[in-house]
């Protein structure tokens, strides 16, 4: 009896290890999702009509302070310092006085569409490496939407800058026309990464 006894304590102290040694591990390390979660909340501000400055510098400066220690973390460090700079060269371009002005920051914007565009396909790529779990690599991962509204603005501003240095007046306000009409919604879903993040990622 003691000889049953024993070995059934034994067997389950192995069950109960290998139950231990097979739980999943997390999507992230909690470093990481410490790192992170921050970060995207602030990012909400960015689906505001109206900014605030204040949490717009806010998330600025949050994302400019993750380290760049851990490789996940710093390329999304990338991420969101592009992102940040296209929202910021964005909201600079209605409030140009002068055609060398518009030109100027029409041509800033467009280098920053671009530039989130390369940084968004590099945490994609990231993402893919370290993040096998798929809720996770999904609620921070960038969208084909997304990027395809990166690439459409990107051509109606350079198409804009062209048309304000040589074209008529009729023809810079169909540009501009054209270029408030390239659909957004895509780049406008930071509380939606945010709750999927929380969800996920933790």
């Amino acid at each position: 009896m003691l000889c049953a006894l024993v070995a059934t304590g034994l067997g389950f102290g192995l069950s109960s290890a290998v139950a231990q040694t097979n739980d999943p591990a997390p999507p992230l390390s909690s470093q990481q999702a410490d790192l992170l979660l921050p970060v995207i909340e602030q990012a909400q501000i960015l689906d505001a009509a109206k900014p605030s400055p204040t949490r717009l510098a806010r998330y600025v400066t949050a994302c400019r302070k993750l380290p760049r220690s851990d490789r996940l973390v710093a390329v999304f460090r990338r991420y969101c310092g592009s992102e940040g700079d296209r929202f910021t060269s964005g909201l600079r371009v209605p409030t140009c006085k002068s055609a060398p002005r518009c030109r100027a920051r029409l041509t800033r914007y467009s280098s920053d569409l671009a530039k989130q565009a390369t940084e968004s396909r590099r945490l994609n790529r990231t993402l893919k490496a370290q993040v096998p779990e798929f809720g996770c690599r999904s609620a921070l991962r960038v969208r084909y939407a997304a990027l395809k509204t990166l690439t459409k603005l990107r051509s109606a501003s350079r198409s804009l800058v062209r048309t304000v240095r040589s074209g008529t007046a009729k023809q810079v306000s169909l540009g501009v026309a054209r270029f408030y009409a390239v659909d957004r919604s895509a780049l406008l879903d930071h509380r939606g990464r945010y709750d999927a993040f929380r969800a996920a990622c933790q």
